[in-house]
């Protein structure tokens, strides 16, 4: 089940970094990162968990211009679908 992270454990910090690392050698997530983005308004952070496990993440960070509102989701891992779109 997909679920938003408002608070996490050292494990799924663990779980999170780890995670960075299958996206590139130089991505990581460490604790200053992580509570930035829960502590931002405009950030949404999604995890599926496997056995207590973080497996997978997408966050969706909300951009306001005077045009419009651009969501920009980022999908760490397949197989969670990434769907753009408009919000007005």
């Amino acid at each position: 089940m997909v679920e938003e992270l408002s608070s996490y454990s050292p494990r799924d910090l663990v779980d999170l970094d780890a995670l960075m690392h299958e996206l590139s050698t130089t991505s990581f997530c460490n604790e200053e990162l992580l509570k930035n983005a829960l502590n931002d308004t405009n950030v949404h952070v999604y995890v599926i968990r496997d056995e207590g496990h973080i497996v997978a993440t997408g966050t969706l960070c909300i951009k306001h211009t005077l045009e419009f509102t651009l969501d920009i989701p980022a999908d760490s891992r397949p197989p969670i679908p990434v769907i753009l779109g408009h919000l007005s």
